[in-house]
């Protein structure tokens, strides 16, 4: 006779504070999702959250789905760092270097020489093109261009990394709570991490009970706690 292992009474076993404790309600026992991934507009706050702020949320499924629960505010916080770093601040910073040099170098160069365009620099500096202004011109566009290919690269490499992790997330819910996969399991999480990462995002919020006025978007769980009396 086997005795049966509530997942409340596992996770306090191995020291895991409540608040990191899952707790499943009707339709994770049910083995399906708390809804589909095109309900995004049932809940405007999730939604809201995962378009405009989307690493912290990324960040609190994280410590939840992998319990991080070793310094749980500073793991929380790490992460949500760096996702910002990588999804916001990178981008802006290529956007502001490729405007400087093309406003404060190569326009300002059209500006003093008289020049109107790329075409009317080709036709002044055709009969010297090894002169120091026209390589200098030339160098700055280079540069333009290089920066242009390490800015694609990047944000593909950054969608990418993005994907892997919700996808992730994604996969460990859906074994967790013994979901009937669509398309197989994996080929579904694939499918939606890729094509609806946004809404998908939603779905994992609203599955973790990170929605309908229970969210916080402050604390490192995502829970919204009630305040002592």
């Amino acid at each position: 006779m086997t005795t049966e292992i509530t997942p409340s009474v596992s996770a306090a076993a191995l020291g895991i504070p409540s608040e990191f404790q899952h707790t499943p309600n009707k339709f994770h026992a049910a083995g399906r999702w708390s809804d589909s991934v095109c309900s995004c507009c049932d809940d405007c706050c999730s939604c809201v959250t995962a378009c405009c702020c989307m690493p912290i949320p990324l960040a609190q499924l994280c410590v939840r789905v992998h319990k991080f629960v070793q310094n749980a505010r500073k793991c929380c916080l790490l992460l949500s760092v760096g996702f910002f770093v990588i999804w916001l601040i990178i981008p802006v910073l290529f956007n502001i270097l490729q405007g400087a040099i093309v406003a404060r170098g190569v326009l300002a160069f059209y500006e003093v020489n008289g020049v109107k365009g790329e075409e009317d620099f080709s036709i002044k500096f055709s009969a010297r093109p090894n002169s120091p202004d026209a390589l200098w011109v030339q160098s700055q566009f280079a540069l333009l261009g290089n920066l242009h290919f390490v800015q694609n690269f990047f944000a593909i490499g950054s969608f990418l990394l993005f994907f892997m992790i919700v996808c992730t997330i994604r996969r460990k819910i859906r074994q967790r709570d013994e979901i009937e996969g669509e398309c197989g399991g994996c080929c579904g999480d694939f499918c939606c991490s890729l094509w609806c990462m946004p809404c998908t995002l939603c779905q994992l919020m609203r599955h973790e009970q990170m929605s309908y006025g229970k969210y916080n978007l402050c604390a490192s769980d995502g829970r919204l706690r009630a305040l002592p009396i």
